[in-house]
């Protein structure tokens, strides 16, 4: 067995490899030839390959082979050029499908990463391709366009002068935010849509920041950044994000990061109720098992021993490697849950016991799933006490429950028994709640508003929306809505007071009014009539 370097044969012991700038010097008959190229630069942009390769172990039975190893490229006699040629021959435990990644460093930084297949066939040379290129790097060559210079979106600042007339966060009043920050918007009490990208400026998003004290959900437009790849490679550093600013893999905007681990091992719990994280509303997590990437700003932790995807959270310490704790104190879910962001990307997949999830459009993570129309005790319900299945569709479903079409999230069960819904409500306890999925449609906080289920697209829940009649279950809400007729004032259209009558498509449903486009996402445009969106 030989493997190959700088055009010379070295003898080896484990695997017959090539590794050279000439074509491969392998003996002829059964085996793959790897050829690796790259569009960056060696040595002024990369000066290294890291080479793994993953022969699975065959059907019929057999070992798996995993091998590693790393070159220094560049133009002196004892290092590699590019493109780079490795020769694979079939072994004693692997002869069938063989998995290369390559990775290329500069100083020992990784820059770029990419995959190629291949599959031996008997007596024949297959020769494969890999390819890593720019467009696969972690620099963020694809990071969102940035608005207009004077804006200084997301940049430092102390005062809106800084901010070309818009909001500063600055650093005095807003400790969180180093150096201070300009957002894409004129005051924190105007609030964009996050549903119309045309709320915000060029090279912004908007991002809900929580709930304010009239209980009315607030949204900022935030420095936008690029998550990963177009290819789906998580971009391993803050991208076009300032010094000590994350890029958040959920909104994929520029928040503070972490800046020591200290920063991933406390917990904030905002005991005046002001939103802002002051100096004494911090507490020391014990046994921390989180530290700071300060190339990302990102905290990361290895996992708590036997945690799992969906278990109770105070904080990440809790729940499994790169999971993240949707918190009461944080996000008001009882007792907390354990989720992992992005598992459509490269390195998130989920574990045995949760499944991928669209929970919003664009947005995956990794949920614990269940059976929709279980209930506690039932076989399929999996969730913790107070939650409910709620209906989702899986990229990915849950390899020990591959009949699951939901995920564990917030129930809401009531003692209600009898079928209201349509009916009128203050909040989600004066509802009938099928499955846990009940809840009280409020055109604002302590409002009169009217029950529903939520849900109702899926077949085991879609009944509920028939019963007591005048119900439907538009497409964009997905949940069960009282009927009326568009174009109407709310009054004449069939509405309660608050509400005003929508239109999808011809069907009409009892939903939020709106004053103007900027309350409706686009294309939906406002009736200034009937106070509906309408599409």
């Amino acid at each position: 067995m030989i493997a190959f370097r700088a055009g010379r044969c070295v003898p080896r012991t484990l695997l017959v490899l090539g590794l050279a700038a000439i074509a491969s010097c392998s003996e002829q008959g059964t085996e793959i030839v790897l050829t690796v190229r790259t569009d960056f630069r060696v040595p002024e942009e990369v000066d290294e390959l890291h080479l793994f390769v993953h022969a699975p172990a065959p059907p019929e039975g057999g070992a798996p082979y995993d091998w590693d190893e790393s070159y220094r490229l560049g133009g002196d006699p004892d290092e590699y050029r590019m493109p780079a040629t490795l020769a694979l021959r079939p072994g004693p435990t692997y002869r069938r499908d063989v998995q290369f990644q390559a990775e290329l460093l500069k100083g020992g930084v990784a820059i770029a990463r990419s995959h190629a297949a291949g599959s031996f066939r008997d007596g024949e040379r297959v020769d494969t391709e890999l390819r890593v290129d720019r467009v696969d790097s972690f620099a963020c060559p694809n990071d969102p366009a940035d608005g207009p210079p004077e804006n200084n979106l997301g940049g430092p600042c102390s005062s809106p002068a800084d901010c070309n007339g818009n909001f500063c966060l600055d650093a005095a009043r807003f400790p969180a935010f180093p150096g201070g920050y300009c957002l894409g918007q004129s005051s924190l009490f105007v609030s964009c849509n996050p549903l119309d990208p045309r709320s915000c400026p060029l090279g912004a998003t908007c991002i809900y920041a929580g709930d304010g004290s009239s209980g009315v959900a607030s949204y900022l437009c935030l420095d936008a950044c690029a998550v990963a790849s177009e290819r789906g490679l998580a971009h391993r550093t803050n991208c076009d994000c300032r010094e000590f600013y994350a890029c958040d893999p959920v909104g994929g905007v520029c928040v503070p990061g972490c800046r020591s681990d200290e920063d991933c091992c406390r917990l904030w719990t905002d005991a005046d109720g002001d939103t802002v994280q002051d100096a004494g509303e911090w507490t020391p997590i014990e046994n921390c098992r989180g530290a700071c990437d300060l190339a990302s700003y990102l905290c990361v932790y290895e996992g708590a021993p036997r945690a799992a995807i969906g278990d109770p959270c105070v904080h990440e310490n809790d729940c499994p490697a790169d999971g993240r704790c949707i918190s009461e104190a944080l996000y008001g879910v009882p007792g907390g849950i354990c989720i992992r962001d992005r598992c459509d990307l490269e390195g998130h997949a989920c574990d045995a016991g949760s499944g991928c999830a669209g929970l919003a459009l664009g947005y995956w993570a990794c949920v614990r799933g269940c059976r929709v129309g279980s209930d506690p005790g039932n076989d399929g319900y999996r969730c913790e006490t107070g939650q409910a299945c709620w209906p989702v569709e899986f990229s990915a479903p849950p390899r020990d429950l591959p009949g699951a079409d939901g995920y564990c999230w917030i129930g809401n069960w009531t003692s209600i028994t009898v079928h209201n819904v349509y009916s009128p409500c203050t909040e989600p306890a004066d509802c009938w709640s099928p499955h846990g999925l009940g809840d009280c449609l409020q055109p604002a906080p302590g409002a009169p508003g009217y029950c529903v289920v939520h849900g109702c697209s899926n077949a085991t829940i879609a009944p509920a929306c028939g019963e007591g009649g005048g119900g439907v279950c538009p497409e964009p809400l997905d949940h069960c809505a009282r009927g009326c007729t568009p174009g109407l004032e709310p009054a004449a259209a069939g509405c309660p007071a608050g509400f005003a009558c929508w239109s999808h498509r011809g069907t009409g449903f009892c939903y939020l009014p709106c004053d103007g486009d900027a309350d409706c996402s686009a294309p939906w445009t406002c009736n200034l009539a009937s106070h509906g969106c309408e599409l």
